[in-house]
């Protein structure tokens, strides 16, 4: 069996929930992940305080795939996400043969640049009333 046939499993994809382009992200996963598997939790939520990221307890300003008791991080998270999005994005896998110290930049450039790109709600946006189920606090 090949990474592409992988079916995804329930996870958690944690995220910054003032950020544009983070709520883009969770928008199209919402409106592709037909097997509704991932859940979704804003990184300032309570749900990110038991995330296993770091002794210092700080987490990262980024999305957070927590799936099958292992966290992902950076590109490694996003490529992962790829295949909740079903067929028609997979395309995108392709990418996964580039050294993860590359992707892992391009990553950090566009996390690094997102609110001057993007700007930032003043808040958490909250999730409409059909999809509430799907989020965690």
């Amino acid at each position: 069996m090949t990474w592409f046939d992988m079916k995804p499993g329930p996870a958690i994809l944690f995220y910054d929930g003032t950020c544009p382009l983070c709520h883009f992200l969770v928008r199209l996963i919402l409106n592709s992940d037909r097997k509704k598997t991932l859940l979704f939790a804003p990184l300032q939520g309570k749900s990110a305080l038991g995330l296993p990221l770091s002794a210092a307890g700080s987490l990262p300003d980024s999305v957070i795939l927590f799936q099958d008791g292992r966290v992902y991080t950076a590109s490694s998270a996003i490529f992962r996400i790829f295949r909740y999005l079903g067929r028609g994005w997979l395309f995108l896998s392709v990418f996964r043969i580039l050294p993860v110290r590359f992707t892992d930049y391009l990553y950090r450039v566009i996390a690094r640049n997102r609110t001057a790109w993007f700007g930032r709600y003043p808040e958490c946006r909250l999730p409409q009333e059909n999809e509430a189920h799907r989020f965690l606090d």
